[in-house]
């Protein structure tokens, strides 16, 4: 299952894309954003075309620069 979301979607908006990211069961963060979650576990931006794994789903970073995720 591959859904693309913006990385500065807020996860607390309650839109369809939220929705489907509440349905993928997202782990708890202190962060709004996507973007947020993902800099919190991984304490770095990662590089482009990194997969990261987290709980039970799995991310592919499409697009950053060296100090922002910009595209998941």
């Amino acid at each position: 299952l591959l859904i693309m979301v913006p990385v500065l979607l807020l996860i607390g908006e309650i839109t369809p894309k939220t929705l489907a990211i509440r349905k993928l069961g997202l782990p708890e963060s202190t962060h709004t954003t996507l973007a947020g979650m993902l800099l919190e576990r991984l304490h770095e931006v990662p590089l482009q075309g990194s997969v990261v794994q987290l709980d039970k789903l799995t991310f592919v970073i499409q697009r950053c620069s060296s100090q922002a995720i910009q595209e998941v």
